[in-house]
């Protein structure tokens, strides 16, 4: 499924939902370039622990991002019916492993709490939002790798050529 590349400014800003562990989290839309039907990942050496390997996303290698370990949720095996978002950050590509994808709404601009004045500390946030039925968590793809961490898949990428 593929979705909208960009959102003109003039335009409001949409939020791709979706489902990890029961609970509702939302991207903004234009991080996000596509869902695909989950795939066993290649294993990558050297990999931190939110890094349940690497996939080949048409013909680009990219690391996958399991979102528990970043959440702290318990971790578990890739199902038949989970998805990847391709998503991309302002540095790099990277997919996103999720349980569901629900759907596309629009962000309610003037009903978003800050992440950190709601949980002090609480990190890989921008912030929460009520939209009909829950509360949505809306997921910071920026702060998803730190620059360290950044670093540190860099080295581990090269070591797929070799292994």
């Amino acid at each position: 499924m593929v979705w909208a590349e960009n959102v003109a400014d003039n335009q409001p800003t949409f939020l791709l939902v979706f489902l990890l562990d029961g609970r509702r989290y939302a991207l903004p839309l234009p991080h996000v370039e596509q869902s695909v039907a989950a795939v066993a990942p290649s294993f990558l050496p050297c990999a931190l622990d939110f890094v349940a390997g690497v996939v080949n996303f048409h013909g680009r290698i990219l690391p996958l991002i399991d979102l528990r370990g970043r959440f702290g949720l318990p971790s578990r095996e890739i199902g038949a019916y989970d998805l990847f978002l391709i998503a991309r950050s302002s540095r790099r590509s990277m997919a996103l492993w999720v349980d569901s994808v629900e759907g596309v709404m629009p962000l309610p601009e003037d009903d978003i709490s800050p992440a950190d004045q709601v949980i002090p500390g609480i990190r890989y946030l921008q912030g929460m939002t009520r939209l009909p039925g829950d509360i949505y968590f809306i997921f910071d793809i920026e702060k998803c790798l730190s620059l360290e961490e950044e670093d540190l898949l860099r080295e581990a990428l090269p070591e797929i050529s070799r292994t």
